[in-house]
């Protein structure tokens, strides 16, 4: 509907007010999804990890790595994280 004496500039305050809209919407977006992105905890390693972590700094020889490797297997605990307070 248009209004007197307006013409086609009510459809062009829509438009750009839809525009605005988009962008505000957008801008929600990117800014939470960062925040999230922030907030999430970086992921424990896996004893596994660790002692690969440990091998490959040299802090343990290949005896060590590998009896605590099958030492891991042969426990399951390679599948459970470890916390990294200890």
């Amino acid at each position: 509907m248009m209004f007197p004496g307006w013409g086609m500039g009510g459809w062009m305050m829509a438009a750009y007010g839809l525009v605005v809209l988009l962008v505000l919407v957008a801008a929600v977006v990117v800014v939470m999804s960062r925040r999230a992105g922030r907030n999430g905890s970086p992921a424990t390693p896996t004893a596994k990890e660790l002692l690969a972590q440990r091998y490959a700094r040299g802090e343990i020889d290949d005896d060590e790595y590998f009896q605590r490797l099958s030492l891991l297997d042969s426990t399951g605990a390679s599948d459970r994280s470890i916390d990294r307070a200890r």
